[in-house]
């Protein structure tokens, strides 16, 4: 639309030449010189400017008339054309394995009915490399539990998700914690995080050998700070890149693991692992989506707004 037609429209909102030029970012005098020029070139006037708010002529009812529905039109072409680019258009995500296979398929496909078009290409990687991938533009988007500011990038939290103790069940501290104890059914209910179901105290596991995540994980970093926080030194056997080898792990009776929630739901019953609530902040933390600050792309925009909409769902 042309810029004069757009002013014009704006006066006609706003029955003021003042206001309309504060919409505008622009002073009242341009604006008024702008839309002269363009009665002088339609050799009509459009505003009766002895009244105020200003009114339309009749020759300006007839043009606010003819430019609402040149607007209609334009906007009715872009959507058309952004339809038409959407067509080929393709969705670049990174994230682990266990995302894509228990979280972002799903989002995928929900995304899917509301733009059919689309078509998507994940790459696994681990957080790091899938974040460096970002940085360079190899990927649109990383969707991790990582919570670091990260050059050139934003996140924002989509869903949050927390972190339970998994102990083997043949250890001889779980016949005294019987009160602690959760069913897998309590934690994927969600029943658990009622205040009614109590946390375990962790010191009841310092002589119990840990297997924890690589040191470069958020998870490694959240354990070791609440190890701290508890005064305890435990005895770590391992450092495991990814949950469901840590899972396995505590399941064949090797050592204590922090599993996320999110995890047990695609777990079976199991008489090998008793689970425990713990008592500290970080055991609750953010699923977050990363997208480079210079990206513009409108579809990127709008899968991370649904994908920001369906966390909260």
């Amino acid at each position: 639309m042309e810029k004069a037609m757009e002013y014009i429209l704006q006066v006609d909102s706003q029955r003021s030449f003042s206001k309309a030029a504060e919409c505008l970012f622009i002073s009242q005098p341009a604006l008024s010189a702008i839309i002269h020029k363009e009665e002088l070139r339609l050799g009509v006037q459009l505003f009766d400017r002895s009244v105020k708010p200003v009114k339309l002529t009749s020759a300006g009812t007839k043009y606010i008339a003819a430019a609402k529905k040149i607007q209609k039109i334009e906007a009715r072409l872009f959507q058309e054309l952004q339809n038409h680019q959407d067509d080929k258009k393709e969705l670049v995500i990174g994230s682990s394995a266990f995302f894509f296979v228990n979280f972002i398929n799903k989002l995928k496909e929900d995304f899917s009915r509301q733009r059919p078009q689309i078509t998507y290409k994940c790459i696994e990687a681990s957080t790091e490399a899938a974040l460096h991938k970002l940085q360079k533009k190899e990927l649109d988007m990383v969707i991790t539990a990582h919570n670091n500011h990260l050059k050139d990038c934003c996140f924002v939290p989509i869903r949050s998700e927390s972190i339970v103790l998994a102990v083997p069940a043949a250890f001889d501290i779980n016949k005294r914690l019987t009160g602690y104890a959760l069913t897998l059914q309590q934690i994927n209910s969600g029943e658990w995080r009622q205040q009614r179901y109590p946390c375990v105290p962790l010191a009841y596991f310092d002589n119990y050998p840990f297997i924890l995540h690589k040191k470069s994980k958020d998870m490694y970093k959240r354990a070791m700070r609440i190890f701290h926080r508890q005064n305890m030194r435990p005895r770590v056997l391992a450092h495991i890149e990814d949950f469901y080898t840590l899972y396995f792990l505590a399941r064949s009776g090797q050592g204590i693991v922090f599993l996320r929630d999110s995890l047990l739901k695609y777990m079976e019953p199991t008489a090998h692992l008793i689970y425990y609530k713990i008592n500290d902040p970080l055991a609750t933390r953010n699923i977050n989506i990363y997208y480079r600050k210079d990206n513009t792309d409108a579809l990127v925009r709008q899968f991370i707004d649904f994908c920001v909409q369906s966390g909260k769902s």
